[in-house]
C-alpha cells in the first residue's frame, strides 16, 4: 500500500514551534494523511502532540543544510516536505496524484538566480527552485538527486540552500530524475510579490503571517477564485498588513516598499510617538532625484547661495542611512508593540519576579533617536559652518524614506527632482555604473537605469499634491528657480545657468528601445 503524507524538519526550539502551529493549523486539509517530523528535540515534539511521526535527525546543524538529510529517504511513499513557515490551507487531494508521473515537484522560486554562487554550466533559463515546498516520490532517482544536492551543498559553503539543489536537479535530470513543476498556488510565496492564478485556489502559503490575519488572507485567496488575487490588492485592502515583502536579497534583510506612510499614521493614531524634543534644526531641505545623473548636485549647488543652508551630496551614500532608519519603522504596525503611550519607565518601581512592573516609551525613544542621529551626523557639521539649515541630496530613496523623513522631521521641505531619462542615462553611462544598493545591485545598463527611474519618477508624481513636497522637471529648472526657493523657504538661490553643461555619450539603437521600454510609464505621466 503507498503512503502518503506531510513531512516538517525542525531544529531549534524556534523552528519547532512554528512547525507545531503550522502542522495543527494544517491538519484539516491532509484527508486523513499523516504528519511527521525529523527534529532534534523528540521530547517536545512528541509531547506537543501535533505529529503523527516524530523521527531523530542524525545530524542537526541549526541551517538550511538540515533540511537535506530528511529528504533522502523521507518517512511516505509520496511526501508533501513543508518549510516550518508553510501551511496548508486548502485540501491536498490533488497534489499527491502528480507523483505518478514525476518524482520531485517543486515551484519555481520568485527570484530565479539570485546573486552568490550558482552553477555556471547550467541555462540561466533553468531558474532556482524554491526547496520549502516540495513533492517527493520514493525512490533511486529521487535518492540520487537529493544525496547529490547535500554533497553539493557541503562542498560550496554557501548558506542558503537553492543554488545547489539546482545544480543538483539538473545533474539528476539526464540519469532518469522526472522533475515537475508546482504552480504558484502550491507554493504562495508571500514575502515576494505575488499573484494567484484565476480559477486555482492556494493550496500553501509559505511565509510568516501574523497570526491574527490568517482568517482574511485565507478568505482573501479562497473565497472567490475565479478572479486574479495579489499581493498589491492585498496590500491596499490591508494597508496595515504583516504580511510584508521582501525583494532585496533575503540574507541582508532588506525589504521592499510596504507603504510607510500608513505605518506612521497608525503609530500617530495610536498615540506612540510622544512629544519632540526640540532640535537646532526642524526644518532640513531634501533633495529627491529620480536616479542618478538628474543633475541634482546642479540644483543642490543652486540651494547652497542660501548662505543658511547646508545641503550634504550623497553621504555616505552606500552605507544606506536613511534607507536602514525607515527599515527600523516597517515591523510597526496598529498592533505592534503593544506599549502603553505614556508608561515611562520608574527606576524606583518595585521589582516583581525579577522584572520592573512598568514599561518604556520605547517607539518616542526610537523616534527622537533617529532625529537626534541625523541632526548629529548633518545638522552639527553644518552649524560648524556657520550654516544653521542642513539637508541631503539623494538619488536612491523612495516615497517610503520621504515618508520617514517627515515623520522624523514634520517641517521638512522636499524637492524631487526628475529628468529626461535619455538624457539621464547619456550623462549617466558617461560617468560609469553605480550602486543602487551596495554591494549587490549595480546600475550598469540601461534597463536597470529605467526600470529605477520610472519608479521613482511614478512617485514622484503622486507625491506633487502634498504640500511639503515640489516636483521639478530638470528642463523646466530655470523658469521654477524662484518657486523652488520660495518653497524651500530661502533667501537666495542659484541660477542653473552659471553652471557649465555637460558631456554625454551617444545612445544607441538597442539601448533606447531597453530604455523606453523600462521607463514607458514614468514618460507618460512626466510628459517625456
Amino acid at each position: 500500500m503507498t503512503t502518503e503524507g506531510v513531512l516538517f524538519v525542525a531544529t531549534g526550539s524556534r523552528h519547532l514551534a512554528e512547525a507545531e502551529t503550522n502542522a495543527r493549523a494544517s491538519r484539516p486539509h491532509l484527508g486523513g494523511r499523516p504528519i511527521a517530523i525529523l527534529t532534534d528535540d523528540l521530547d517536545a515534539a512528541t509531547a506537543s502532540r501535533a505529529f503523527d511521526v516524530v523521527l531523530p535527525h542524525p545530524d542537526a546543524r541549526r541551517s538550511y543544510r538540515d533540511k537535506i538529510p530528511g529528504l533522502v529517504d523521507p518517512p511516505f511513499d509520496r511526501t508533501l516536505f513543508l518549510d516550518t513557515d508553510a501551511r496548508i490551507v486548502q485540501a491536498v487531494d490533488g497534489m499527491f496524484p502528480m507523483l505518478d508521473r514525476h518524482d520531485v515537484m517543486a515551484a519555481q522560486s520568485p527570484v530565479r538566480l539570485p546573486d552568490g554562487w550558482r552553477d555556471r554550466t547550467i541555462p540561466e533559463a533553468f531558474p532556482e527552485l524554491n526547496t520549502g515546498v516540495l513533492l517527493i516520490r520514493r525512490g533511486p532517482d529521487q535518492r540520487t538527486a537529493i544525496e547529490r544536492w547535500l554533497a553539493a551543498y557541503d562542498r560550496v559553503g554557501q548558506d542558503w540552500d537553492q543554488a545547489t539543489f539546482r545544480s543538483a536537479i539538473w545533474a539528476s535530470i539526464p540519469e532518469g530524475l522526472r522533475l515537475g513543476i508546482l504552480p504558484p498556488e502550491a507554493n504562495l510565496r508571500t514575502t515576494k510579490p505575488w499573484i494567484a492564478g484565476k480559477g486555482v485556489a492556494v493550496t500553501v502559503v509559505h511565509g510568516r503571517i501574523p497570526s491574527e490575519e490568517w482568517p482574511a488572507l485565507t478568505e482573501y485567496l479562497n473565497d472567490d477564485v475565479d478572479r486574479f488575487r495579489t499581493s498589491e490588492e492585498w496590500r491596499t485592502r490591508h494597508p496595515q498588513s504583516g504580511v510584508s515583502l521582501r525583494v532585496a536579497p533575503s540574507r541582508r534583510g532588506r525589504t521592499a516598499s510596504t507603504g510607510l506612510a500608513a505605518t506612521f499614521a497608525a503609530i500617530d493614531r495610536r498615540g506612540l510617538a510622544g512629544e519632540d524634543e526640540p532640535l537646532p534644526c526642524e526644518n532640513p531641505v531634501f533633495v529627491l532625484s529620480a536616479g542618478g545623473r538628474s543633475d541634482s548636485s546642479r540644483l543642490r549647488r543652486m540651494l547652497l547661495h542660501d548662505p543658511n543652508l547646508m545641503v550634504w551630496g550623497e553621504p555616505h551614500d552606500r552605507a544606506r542611512i536613511v534607507q536602514s532608519i525607515a527599515d527600523q519603522w516597517r515591523p510597526f504596525t496598529e498592533s505592534w508593540p503593544t506599549e502603553s503611550p505614556r508608561t515611562p519607565l520608574d527606576v524606583e518601581a518595585p521589582l516583581e519576579e525579577g522584572r520592573i512592573t512598568s514599561g518604556s516609551r520605547a517607539v518616542a525613544d526610537l523616534r527622537q533617536a533617529h532625529r537626534l542621529f541625523l541632526d548629529r551626523l548633518y545638522g552639527a557639521p553644518a552649524r560648524a559652518a556657520g550654516r544653521d539649515r542642513w539637508g541631503l541630496e539623494e538619488v536612491r530613496l523612495d516615497a517610503d524614506h520621504l515618508a520617514c523623513l517627515r515623520w522624523l522631521f514634520p517641517g521638512a521641505r522636499f524637492i524631487l527632482l526628475v529628468r529626461n531619462p535619455f538624457d539621464a542615462y547619456a550623462s549617466d553611462k558617461s560617468s560609469g555604473a553605480w550602486y543602487l544598493d551596495w554591494p549587490e545591485h549595480l546600475v550598469e545598463d540601461a534597463t536597470t537605469f529605467g526600470r529605477h527611474w520610472s519608479r521613482l519618477a511614478c512617485q514622484f508624481h503622486a507625491l506633487a499634491a502634498d504640500a511639503a513636497c515640489q516636483l521639478v522637471r530638470y528642463e523646466d529648472l530655470t523658469d521654477e528657480a524662484p518657486a523652488v526657493r520660495r518653497h524651500a523657504g530661502l533667501s537666495a538661490i542659484g541660477s542653473p545657468d552659471e553652471l557649465a553643461s555637460e558631456r554625454r555619450r551617444e545612445l544607441g539603437l538597442f539601448e533606447r528601445r531597453r530604455l523606453a521600454a523600462a521607463t514607458k510609464s514614468g514618460r507618460r505621466l512626466l510628459g517625456y
